[in-house]
């Protein structure tokens, strides 16, 4: 019957759109470098990625200390050590982004 033909029509879709996400090429931000280039060359280096991530993780771990130790309402009425903290961290990030874009 008409009825039973549509829903194997629609299982086969779901089926062929089941199997397109499967095998679907996983997402890598590296595909959108430079082919060439000192830039492209660091942002695709395994030491820089692995740099990164130590970076965020060691920034995650600075965060609660700020919060714990650091009573100033503003950074410029803070300690120089979280001063300088904040500002390595922010050199660090805007280094990654003008490496990796």
């Amino acid at each position: 019957d008409a009825h039973s033909r549509v829903m194997q029509k629609d299982g086969q879709g779901i089926k062929a759109e089941i199997d397109k996400q499967r095998y679907k090429e996983p997402y890598d931000v590296k595909k959108f470098y430079k082919e060439e280039g000192r830039c492209q060359a660091i942002a695709r280096a395994s030491w820089f990625e692995n740099l990164t991530f130590a970076v965020i993780t060691f920034n995650a771990l600075w965060l609660s200390v700020d919060a714990d130790l650091n009573n100033a309402e503003t950074l410029v009425d803070a300690h120089p050590v979280f001063i300088v903290a904040e500002n390595l961290f922010c050199i660090f990030f805007c280094f990654e982004l003008a490496m990796r874009f």
